[in-house]
């Protein structure tokens, strides 16, 4: 997003305001607490193999952060996203939930 030129995303809440995303780092605070607990759900897209799904565990196992999936392959289908749902499973602070996003729809 910060890249693009001629290209905004607008967001609409229920009574017309107006607002524009804008990402930025976000500052850990001097007292070194981590922003994510075990009562937030941090949702990954693209999360059940690779890198993707390390970080996913690495942030889950230091927070107790819920996570949720979202990706293309099914876990009866792909054994390392199988594998590594168990080791987010068995990590006990990650509760991991997959939801399968279909590939492009058919004509």
């Amino acid at each position: 997003m910060a890249a693009t030129t001629g290209f905004t995303e607008v967001d609409y809440d229920g009574d017309g305001t107006r607002r524009v995303p804008v990402l930025r780092p976000y500052a850990i605070n001097a007292s070194g607490d981590f922003p994510l607990g075990d009562d937030d759900v941090l949702v990954v897209t693209g999360g059940g193999k690779g890198i993707t799904a390390e970080c996913a565990l690495s942030l889950a196992k230091k927070s107790g952060v819920a996570l949720g999936l979202l990706g293309r392959s099914a876990p009866e289908d792909d054994e390392e996203l199988a594998e590594n749902l168990r080791r987010m499973e068995s990590a006990g602070s990650a509760s991991p939930t997959h939801a399968p996003m279909s590939r492009r729809p058919t004509r």
